[in-house]
Order: structure tokens, then C-alpha cells, then sequence
């Protein structure tokens, strides 16, 4: 791989991270407008996100990603994604048993009660919809880079 390829690369990583920002931004900015301090899924929240964008990225995407050529990498994230599945299905299940056992009536209690039930909907709509599909990124992708590193020995492709 030449510079100018290098620097395309390290450009379109770049690029993504901040798309990646915006979209956190965006779905973000409902709930910390109207729930501010009192929410306690930002960190899950942001982390869901993250997972889900950059991983369904590298599933699609790998060939045009600094990850392509890098073999001990790949074996790494392979190794770490089981913990972070892990991680990811405990912070859903906090979520859901959250809102189980508590409700979102816990942080929303400032708003009306139409207020409170569209952004219950949001906040569970967004929650599952991150949650999920970050699940699901994180079980394809070790499958995916595993891949990569056959195709890489044996056929001299990503």
C-alpha cells in the first residue's frame, strides 16, 4: 500500500468517525433536551451506537478500511468481540429490566404525560433498534474478519 493510498484510507476513517458523531449527536439530542442529567443509558447509548456503525462498516466495508492488511489485528478484535458481545448483552438487559421494573416515568417525571409516551417510544425505539443491531454486528464481523484472514492467505484478497 503506497502513501497516497495510506492517507485516502486514514481520510475515509476520519470521514466515518465523524459521521459516526453526528448520528450520536442526532439521536442523542432529543433525549438530552428534554431528560438532560437524569438519563442513565448515555454511556450504553453511545457505546451501541458506536458498535453498530463501525462494525456493520468493517462487515461491508473492510476492503476500503486501515483494518484490510492488518492480519494481527484482526486476530485481536476476533479474541475481544466475544467480551464485547458479552458486555453489550448485559447492557441491554439492564435496559430492559429498567424499564420493566422501573419506567422511564423514572427520568421523564418533569414532562406531560404525552411527552412522557413519545419519548418512551423514542428512547426504547433507539435503544433496541442501536442495541440490537449492534448484537448482531457483533457476532457477524469476527465471522467476517476471520474471513479476510483465509482470503488474504490463500487467495491474496480482503
Amino acid at each position: 500500500m503506497d502513501n497516497r493510498q495510506k492517507s485516502l484510507f486514514l481520510k475515509l476513517e476520519i470521514l466515518w468517525w465523524l459521521i459516526t458523531a453526528v448520528i450520536i449527536l442526532g439521536v442523542l439530542y432529543p433525549i438530552y433536551t428534554k431528560v438532560a442529567g437524569n438519563y442513565p443509558f448515555y454511556f450504553s447509548n453511545i457505546l451501541f451506537i458506536v458498535v453498530f456503525i463501525t462494525f456493520t462498516r468493517l462487515i461491508f466495508l473492510l476492503k476500503f478500511s486501515f483494518l484490510a492488511d492488518w492480519e494481527k489485528i484482526k486476530i485481536a478484535l476476533i479474541t475481544i468481540t466475544p467480551i464485547l458481545l458479552f458486555f453489550l448483552v448485559n447492557e441491554l438487559n439492564y435496559f430492559q429490566t429498567f424499564l420493566d421494573e422501573k419506567g422511564v416515568e423514572n427520568f421523564l417525571a418533569q414532562m406531560s404525560i404525552p411527552e412522557q409516551e413519545t419519548m418512551r417510544k423514542y428512547i426504547t425505539a433507539e435503544m433496541l433498534l442501536f442495541g440490537v443491531g449492534s448484537l448482531i454486528a457483533a457476532v457477524v464481523l469476527p465471522i467476517r474478519l476471520l474471513m479476510s484472514i483465509w482470503r488474504a492467505r490463500n487467495r491474496g484478497t480482503v
